[in-house]
């Protein structure tokens, strides 16, 4: 009886070991690879916002051919919640006329140039860029009041003004390559 005790306690003992396995050479143990689409979802945190900041009036003293209307002034500045890749442009269209403040049917017309070519009245030029993966903000010094020296010296005597309309919108996701648009320069 002792005998079968000890070879039943003996068996036991084996039988509450945990045996090691040995996979042959050729087992990869990796999972095989696999491809499929997932959805993926963008949570905005907050609204897009940013405050436009345009030049203060301007005055362009007699006789003067060109004059740049933007300074360095132009810009985008707090801006909040702006998605990457996306590009805040400001706008500026102009009507192409000054008005004599005293009567209104005596015009003084003028160009306008942006970047070395003449923007029609009506036509949107952007004037300020900001980029929101570099959080760089650009304006352009480029853009123009070019007045001829016949216009002015047909023009009566007083103050001349015109509206040049600002305006700011977000583009999403633009490709750099795609959009035609000056970029910032790398520091």
């Amino acid at each position: 009886m002792k005998k079968i005790l000890s070879f039943l306690l003996a068996l036991a003992l084996l039988c509450s070991l945990s045996v090691t396995a040995f996979a042959d050479d050729e087992y990869d143990a990796r999972p095989a690879s696999t491809t499929g689409e997932q959805a993926v979802k963008a949570t905005v945190t907050g609204t897009p916002s940013w405050v436009l900041v345009i030049p203060a009036d301007q005055t362009i003293p007699y006789l003067t051919d060109e004059t740049d209307i933007v300074h360095d002034d132009c810009e985008i500045n707090n801006p909040k919640h702006i998605p990457p890749k996306s590009t805040i442009n400001a706008s500026l269209v102009h009507t192409g006329v000054f008005t004599l403040g005293t009567d209104t049917s005596k015009t003084l017309p003028f160009k306008l140039n942006a970047f070395g070519e003449e923007v029609a009245a009506g036509e949107k030029v952007i004037a300020s860029q900001y980029w929101s993966d570099t959080h760089n903000n650009q304006c352009y010094n480029e853009i123009n009041i070019v007045i001829s020296r016949s216009a002015w010296e047909g023009a009566d005597g007083g103050v001349y003004t015109t509206p040049v309309t600002y305006s700011s919108e977000l583009v999403l996701k633009i490709d750099d390559a795609a959009d035609g648009l000056p970029r910032p320069v790398e520091p």
